[in-house]
């Protein structure tokens, strides 16, 4: 089939600017419309939002406001309290030296015949000076320290052993707690 035009140039543009102006209003009509149709999305969003945040903002303010919430946060800052106050106290438990368990420990490993002039202790560290009759039974005594499991680093110096009797001694020690 064949297609004549028999238009003239004049009108063929004018139906080609309608047209163009025609599908150039519908893209715009529907821009408008989507735009429109997001607009309320978001207004409706905007409210629904607001309404919550107001309710939310009454039931902080209310919940405040009762006797029994402002009893509850007393008792939760006295329970953080009392919880400082043992781990504070447990620290300190455990830097206590249990003296009577190292004083046995230790009078469990002097022979008879050595005796003590003197004990000084400092954290976990402690000197021993005593006397001993002779160089064996400083060495005996030196000897049941250093077996003793309640006692580390058991020194005894070599200034001390220079003599064969009648020894003053000073030993340092570190025991467990």
């Amino acid at each position: 089939m064949i297609d004549l035009n028999l238009l003239p140039l004049k009108e063929k543009e004018t139906i080609i600017f309608k047209k163009s102006r025609h599908y150039l209003l519908f893209f715009w009509k529907t821009i408008f419309c989507i735009l429109v149709i997001f607009l309320t999305l978001l207004f409706s969003f905007y409210l629904h939002l607001s309404i919550i945040f107001k309710a939310q903002t009454e039931l902080i303010k209310v919940t405040k406001e009762t006797p029994e919430i402002e009893e509850i946060e007393k008792i939760e800052r006295d329970i953080k309290e009392i919880d400082d106050q043992i781990t504070k106290i447990y620290t300190i438990q455990k830097e206590i030296v249990l003296w009577s368990k190292v004083i046995e420990d230790l009078i469990s490993s002097i022979p008879q015949e050595v005796y003590l002039k003197n004990l000084s202790g400092h954290g976990s560290e402690m000197i021993i000076s005593g006397f001993a009759p002779t160089r064996e039974h400083l060495i005996n005594f030196e000897q049941s320290l250093k077996e003793n499991k309640g006692f580390l680093d058991v020194y005894l110096p070599v200034f001390d052993l220079l003599k064969k009797t009648d020894i003053t001694f000073n030993i340092s020690l570190k025991f467990k707690r």
